[in-house]
């Protein structure tokens, strides 16, 4: 399952015309039967002016709804990439797509419309300034090739990507905006460059699943057939989280495998706190991955029984699951949903506590607990200032012995 990762913490195709990469990469091509044509509020217009040539038209992208548990789809707009018009290999002027996926280029040309094309890319990192991200990223189908580029001729307008694994890597730039949209503004504390590189592809099938690794900064993706890990939302934001939690807190996931059990504080919570972020991000108290056998779904309002409390019983330093991590941060931003708690805080406040600087949230000068990012630093920053009982509480229901007086420690 896509949850049980082997985290690293050591250390494209062109286009011609369509959205499909190499004929041998096509499972399922074109758009699915009955999927409306996407609507725009810009249609696509070529005007010239003597040699002054203006191109404008939109972008978007077939995504595949098999994570909610059908094959439904539909078309989603491209925000944020970059368009190039080119003339042959030379190109001319370039822009970036806006939230509602439309582009307005302008050049100088006298290259008649049939010489020309547009150029679009799955790379934030082109962008200067890094546009509306505040981190790079591209997607590409494997460690060696460039992003994922598409060509389609300038007379097309509508840049539509219908192609699987194509639309795949737009809707990892989605979730990607998503998330940064949730982060409401906050910048990250150190932004390795390049940024983040995703691996997305049919021959990316890492035996991790899926997973990120810190030493790298590059995300896998799994794109064997049933399981196209860049359509299901929650696999992608998770691991975006934990790239957001190297570079925006701290980042002291040991790595290995992990399914729910019992495991180091720090792995624990890393895991913990990245499927608790694409919950919030997706406003769904769900994790959910369409696997060639079955949909897979993590309810973090109802974590497994066996998944409460610590090993040894009692110890707060002692081995935890991720689960009670989930539940616990979800514990109090649910509200006002149908709930068995009355805990409710912010979630900025709790993403604030655990992008904190000082371990997940930790005091000043150092962190609490275990040495590194855990479930108690997290607690000392959010609850401690607050004097939060009903954090407390819900801790102590999962079985995790914390109370506020360890504030005073």
């Amino acid at each position: 399952m896509a949850l049980a990762l082997w985290l690293g913490c050591g250390d494209g195709a062109a286009l011609d015309g369509t959205s499909k990469p190499h004929a041998d990469a096509v499972q399922d091509s074109g758009p699915i039967p009955d999927v409306p044509a996407p609507t725009s509020p810009c249609e696509p217009r070529i005007e010239r002016d003597g040699q002054r040539l203006r191109v404008s038209g939109n972008a978007s992208y077939l995504k595949r709804f098999r994570d909610e548990g059908d094959d439904s789809a539909a078309w989603m707009p491209i925000r944020g990439a970059p368009v190039t018009l080119v003339a042959g290999l030379d190109a001319l002027s370039s822009t970036v797509t806006t939230e509602a996926g439309c582009y307005a280029i302008e050049a100088d040309t006298v290259v008649p419309d049939d010489g020309l094309s547009l150029v679009l890319e799955a790379d934030s990192s082109l962008v200067e300034d890094g546009g509306t991200m505040p981190f790079a990223i591209e997607v590409a189908p494997d460690d060696t090739a460039p992003p994922w580029t598409l060509r389609f001729p300038v007379a097309a307008g509508r840049l539509m990507v219908d192609e699987l694994y194509a639309a795949g890597a737009f809707n990892v730039l989605e979730q990607a905006h998503r998330a940064v949209a949730r982060l409401e503004g906050r910048e990250p504390n150190v932004v390795p460059p390049p940024g983040l590189r995703v691996l997305w592809g049919q021959t990316e099938q890492p035996a991790c699943g899926s997973c990120f690794y810190v030493s790298s900064f590059v995300l896998e993706l799994t794109g064997q057939a049933g399981d196209i890990d860049a359509h299901d939302n929650a696999v992608v934001l998770h691991e975006l989280g934990h790239y957001i939690e190297a570079i925006y807190g701290v980042y002291s996931n040991p790595g290995g495998f992990h399914d729910l059990e019992p495991a180091a504080p720090t792995m624990a919570w890393s895991e913990g706190f990245a499927t608790w972020f694409q919950a919030v991000v997706r406003d769904d108290g769900r994790y959910v991955d369409a696997q060639p056998a079955r949909i897979y779904v993590l309810d973090l309002e109802t974590p497994p029984e066996q998944a409460k409390g610590t090993v040894p019983e009692g110890d707060a330093s002692g081995l935890v699951s991720e689960a009670l991590v989930y539940a616990l941060l979800w514990d109090g931003v649910d509200a006002p949903s149908i709930d068995d708690d009355t805990a409710s805080w912010s979630v900025s406040e709790a993403l604030e506590a655990a992008l904190s600087p000082h371990g997940a949230g930790g005091k000043p000068g150092g962190d609490v607990g275990p040495i590194g990012a855990d479930l108690n630093d997290w607690l000392h920053a959010f609850a401690c200032p607050r004097s939060a009982r009903d954090v407390e509480a819900a801790a102590v229901a999962l079985g995790f012995p914390w109370s506020l007086d360890a504030c005073a420690r």
